[in-house]
């Protein structure tokens, strides 16, 4: 007995009293000859490695950040023998190594602490985070590398007036918006002008910070960069965020976020960031340019805002601040105190930063680099404290690392 069914649905087939399952590739080639579907799924592997092969150039050696989907081209087939073969070949080379580029932009666009250079093509290189404490992003030179500069030179350039109040103690900080199209008007279209995988929409430059420097008489200060970013996701879809560019003095930017003004900072940021990323929700049929530019200036404003009123109420507890200094009472003048004084599971690792965490008494903490040298010191409160092992920050010692920790620490 045999039974035949539809080969075009790929369904079983009995012959002889047994099952036959049929090839649902081969089954909707129709009146192909066998060889044919091999061929094309040679010329298919062949693209598929050529465009892995693209990308891993285009991302200059950084590992991609997640899966990648497919690549869409557009193919001419000729039934009858084309007369240029190269000029095809050529065509189809520069559209698959656009779509691969657009790709690359995208996996590494957005990658916190640091700007994204169409020269390289990758936030890793060297021109993708300021030199110094001081400096700020000014925007994109023709050949798509990012610009830095001095706050100051920037407030000079503008012609502001308050440039006095930079140099004030504590400094009086300036807040400069730029929008999107201002930063990239020098760019060159061939060198991400006109990129749709990755937009600074806006930003706002903002310096001087005051800096808590460990040793007295010492004035540090820093600058930051708040930029919302628009970005293209793996499926296609529009991300936006904000972004945080800026060099410390010491330590890393994302501690100073956390400690500046007993973590005030740090609560404006993520309120600013979920503002900017609802835009982006609201805004899934991919608003233009000038739309997206004009929703999130004011979240980047009100951050800037923010920042300017804690120097404010900074300055005015610059008096108190510096008696407590005559006093010795700074937790930096305890670090070695109560590093060497520390008790049993208030010695922590910083899996991020690559830092020992000294806790010590009233909230004092304090931040060792592996060779024991002092970095900074903050005073937590119970409630970042707690957040900071909720949230698994900070991973506790076990004894060989905490005698590793002892020996590291200067005499």
């Amino acid at each position: 007995m045999a039974e035949d069914r539809d080969p075009g649905r790929g369904r079983p087939r009995r012959r002889g009293g047994r099952r036959v399952r049929s090839d649902p590739g081969r089954a909707w080639c129709g009146n192909a000859e066998p060889g044919d579907l091999q061929a094309l799924r040679s010329i298919l592997a062949r693209l598929d490695a050529l465009a892995r092969s693209l990308l891993r150039r285009e991302l200059l050696g950084q590992a991609p950040t997640g899966p990648i989907g497919p690549v869409r081209l557009e193919l001419d087939v000729y039934p009858a023998a084309p007369s240029e073969e190269g000029d095809r070949a050529a065509a189809l080379l520069a559209a698959l190594r656009t779509r691969v580029q657009e790709i690359g932009d995208g996996v590494v666009a957005l990658r916190p602490g640091r700007v994204y250079c169409f020269w390289c093509r990758s936030n890793a290189c060297e021109h993708g985070r300021p030199d110094t404490p001081r400096q700020v992003f000014l925007g994109y030179d023709p050949t798509g590398r990012p610009r830095f500069t001095d706050f100051a030179d920037l407030v000079l350039a503008r012609g502001d007036p308050r440039i006095e109040g930079l140099y004030r103690d504590p400094p009086e900080p300036i807040a400069i918006y730029d929008g999107g199209k201002t930063l990239r008007s020098a760019q060159l279209p061939f060198f991400g002008g006109a990129s749709a995988a990755c937009n600074i929409l806006g930003q706002v430059a903002i310096g001087y910070l005051p800096f808590a420097a460990p040793r007295p008489g010492e004035r540090q200060v820093l600058s930051l960069t708040l930029q919302a970013i628009q970005a293209r996701r793996r499926d296609g879809g529009m991300l936006l965020d904000l972004n945080i560019l800026g060099l410390t003095p010491e330590g890393t930017l994302d501690q100073w976020l956390d400690s500046a003004f007993d973590g005030a900072v740090r609560a404006g940021i993520e309120r600013a960031r979920r503002c900017i990323r609802e835009v982006g929700r609201r805004q899934r049929s991919h608003g233009d340019r000038e739309t997206l530019e004009a929703a999130v200036e004011p979240f980047l404003n009100e951050l800037a805002r923010t920042l300017e009123r804690f120097v404010r109420q900074a300055g005015r507890r610059t008096t108190h601040v510096r008696d407590r200094r005559r006093q010795g009472d700074r937790p930096t003048n305890m670090a070695l105190e109560d590093a060497r004084r520390v008790r049993a599971g208030a010695l922590f690792w910083d899996d991020k930063h690559g830092t020992y965490i000294v806790v010590g008494p009233r909230g004092r903490t304090h931040v060792f680099n592996p060779d024991g040298r002092h970095v900074t010191s903050v005073v937590y409160s119970r409630d970042a404290f707690e957040r900071k092992q909720k949230l698994k920050l900070w991973r506790e010692l076990s004894r060989e690392e905490s005698a590793a920790f002892f020996r590291a620490l200067p005499r």
